[in-house]
C-alpha cells in the first residue's frame, strides 16, 4: 500500500521506538495494522536496527524483537513515548475508519 521511501517512514520509526520501549517488545504486525506490507514493516525494523544497533534482539520462539533494557530511546524522550504512540494510533484509526453517514435534521 505504501512504499518505503514515503514521508511517513520517520513517523513509523518513532512509533516503532515508542511501542518497543513501552511494551518491551516489537513485531511487524504492529506496523502492518496500519496497512503496510510485511516487507515494509521488516524494512522499517531493519532500518531502526541499523540506526540503533543492539537495542533489540529477535526471539524466534515468540517471533518478536525484545528490548535490551540497557538502552534508552533515541528518537523520542521517555515522557513522549506513550502520548506519541496514542497519537499515531488515533491518527491511523481516524484516517482509515469509515466515516459514519451524516444525518440531516
Amino acid at each position: 500500500m505504501f512504499d518505503d521511501n514515503s514521508f511517513g517512514r520517520p513517523i513509523r520509526l518513532a512509533y516503532l521506538e515508542a511501542r518497543l520501549f513501552l511494551d518491551g517488545e516489537f513485531y511487524s504486525r504492529k506496523l502492518m495494522q496500519f496497512g503496510y506490507s510485511r516487507q515494509s514493516a521488516s524494512s522499517d525494523i531493519n532500518t531502526y536496527l541499523e540506526l540503533n544497533p543492539g537495542v533489540m534482539s529477535y526471539c524466534p520462539k515468540i517471533k518478536r524483537f525484545i528490548l535490551d533494557r540497557r538502552h534508552k530511546p533515541k528518537l523520542l524522550r521517555q515522557e513522549q513515548l506513550a502520548p506519541y504512540a496514542r497519537y499515531v494510533e488515533t491518527i491511523f484509526l481516524l484516517a482509515y475508519k469509515p466515516l459514519v453517514k451524516s444525518v440531516d435534521i
